[in-house]
């Protein structure tokens, strides 16, 4: 698993981005299967008080 826990540019440490470890993960793996079940769900980020937070919703079935 990769873990980002800090960035700098230049001499300036940087905070590290919600969810940019996983986005690293994500394209660094080779052959990766998605599971179906995230076909299943929308997904949707919303900022609460300064804050990100992922929403998963289940797409009603037609």
């Amino acid at each position: 698993m990769i873990v980002v826990t800090e960035m700098k540019v230049g001499e300036y440490q940087v905070p590290v981005p919600a969810g940019l470890s996983e986005l690293l993960a994500d394209t660094w793996v080779k052959k990766k299967k998605t599971p179906s079940i995230v076909y299943e769900y929308e997904r949707v980020v919303e900022c609460r008080n300064g804050s990100l937070f992922t929403k998963l919703i289940k797409k009603e079935e037609t």
